[in-house]
């Protein structure tokens, strides 16, 4: 696992985000695929919208172009195993959980390349466009992809589309991203006709995000005399997190250039030899941060799994979804019988208990944190990043909806 996602990494990284708007014009020097996309709104899924086509293969090394694709990552694709001793670096929930996505489905919606802004310290600040691709693409990151990922195997990507201009190869661009909500006019990249139920729910809702999966607890029993108030937690959590939380990932840095932040190391740089990698990584940790606005922060579920509707009840497995962590306060976490989750993250090695008892959630001040669903909708939100763990300005494009 990168250094960015330690789960108990010495030093955090605070991430980049604000609400600033872009310096570039809105008018791209190239929009060849764009044509008639948005003519007139699609009120209906294509025909052949589960019959997918590959945008690009492996085996296409095109000189000057970019190749875009999307990845959330072996933990995406395999999930969160439990380890009560985790090797470092591990990421873990260290509560105890076992995690396993069933979807992972994210709309993208258009990707740009500019030119260097007029001061690179500046990060929201750049050039003029050179080339932008609208989608809207859908892609589902729980599935394996056909490329090897940034990180490499057994990371995959998927293939999103092929960016093409008169680059010159002796120089740096500027690479940004921008997610949207689902709509008809959706183009697919690798869902099949088993999803249509999910897709149709996030057009209902307009969401950019459906995350679906189980978490399954694998810590230590509670009983009367170890961890009592856990006795009525639930073992097995489906989960639903449907979610708009539109964002636009501004000026990245690329660690394919250089492992440190800086604007030498941000962006792109087109090949005369081949085929370059923007690989627009989303990272499945985000929403299970116990800290806004952290990097690489301790992860939790037992504050979710606290929420379920049926909470006390003896089920094989209980349902969560988002609405279920409204009006609950990350500074005041509570069960549904309105007691307070304790903290049983101690039996996993490498904690070391917080000073707050019961544990809090960290809002760190920021005021769009109202209950518990923001919370973890607004750090989900900061999970898109380049070439695996390149961060970017993360600026939102439109308030918190579920």
């Amino acid at each position: 696992m990168t250094r960015a996602r330690m789960a108990f990494a010495g030093s955090w990284i605070l991430l980049l985000a604000c609400a600033c708007s872009d310096d570039a014009a809105s008018t791209p020097a190239s929009t060849a695929d764009n044509a008639g996309r948005d003519a007139q709104p699609a009120t209906e899924l294509a025909s052949d919208f589960f019959s997918p086509k590959l945008a690009f293969t492996s085996r296409d090394d095109a000189a000057r172009t970019v190749q875009v694709s999307a990845s959330g990552e072996a933990l995406a694709q395999r999930g969160f195993s439990y380890e009560s001793n985790p090797a470092e670096g591990e990421p873990v929930f260290i509560d105890g959980w076992e995690l396993r996505f069933t979807r992972y489905l994210v709309v993208i919606d258009k990707v740009s390349v500019y030119e260097i802004g007029a001061d690179p310290d500046v990060r929201e600040s750049v050039g003029k466009p050179v080339v932008e691709r609208r989608g809207p693409w859908i892609v589902d990151l729980k599935k394996n992809g056909p490329l090897v990922g940034a990180a490499g195997a057994p990371e995959t990507a998927v293939p999103l589309t092929v960016l093409s201009a008169d680059f010159d190869t002796t120089r740096s661009y500027a690479f940004s991203y921008e997610t949207g909500a689902a709509s008809f006019a959706l183009r697919n990249t690798n869902l099949s006709a088993s999803d249509e139920g999910a897709l149709r729910e996030m057009i209902e809702h307009g969401w950019v995000k459906y995350i679906e999966g189980t978490a399954t607890y694998q810590g230590r029993a509670p009983s009367t005399s170890v961890d009592p108030s856990f006795q009525a937690y639930p073992k097995r959590v489906h989960f639903v997190f449907g979610l708009a939380d539109p964002a636009r990932y501004v000026n990245c840095h690329n660690p394919e250039i250089g492992e440190s932040d800086e604007p030498k190391n941000r962006g792109l740089r087109p090949s005369a030899d081949g085929a370059v990698r923007a690989q627009l990584t989303f990272h499945a940790d985000h929403a299970f941060w116990d800290q806004a606005d952290v990097e690489g922060t301790t992860l939790r579920f037992d504050a979710l799994a606290a929420r379920v509707a049926e909470f006390g009840e003896d089920q094989a497995t209980h349902e969560l979804r988002l609405e279920d962590l409204a009006d609950v306060s990350p500074s005041a976490l509570a069960d549904r019988r309105g007691e307070p989750v304790r903290d049983r993250a101690q039996q996993t090695s490498g904690y070391a208990p917080g000073a707050v008892t019961p544990p809090v959630y960290g809002t760190n001040g920021v005021e769009e944190i109202t209950d518990l669903r923001s919370f973890l909708a607004y750090n989900n939100r900061a999970q898109g990043h380049l070439n695996s763990d390149g961060l970017c300005l993360v600026q939102p494009t439109a308030a918190l909806s579920f």
